[in-house]
């Protein structure tokens, strides 16, 4: 499902109500094609290629997409924020913390509850 919304040229994808680390992993990983830059902690990109004609399109560099179409900062050119916001206080008190590395950042401020 994260390929059909990028490939409608959105420049991000919000997860909300994270519940587990590895989320953000496979979100981050579902972002990026198999011909990006490998990342420490990240596997394979999963975005299948074929529909980014439209994309391209929408954010007006066809020539240049594929370059661009990666997660910032992750790929200093990527123009693409994935963002994931954790459902539970548990969440970042267990595991967030592991998953607050680049491109995979998650808020260590205080909960008010």
């Amino acid at each position: 499902m994260i390929q059909q919304v990028l490939a409608t040229g959105v420049h991000g994808i919000l997860l909300c109500h994270t519940r587990a680390p590895e989320a953000a992993r496979v979100l981050v990983e579902a972002t990026r094609y198999p011909f990006a830059p490998k990342a420490a902690g990240l596997g394979e990109g999963l975005r299948g290629s074929g529909g980014q004609g439209f994309a391209s399109q929408v954010w007006g560099i066809p020539a240049e997409y594929l370059k661009k179409a990666d997660v910032w900062p992750l790929n200093p050119d990527g123009e693409i924020l994935s963002a994931c916001k954790a459902a539970k206080i548990a969440f970042l008190g267990s595991g967030g913390q592991a998953a607050a590395d680049k491109g995979r950042k998650f808020s260590k401020r205080e909960m008010p509850w």
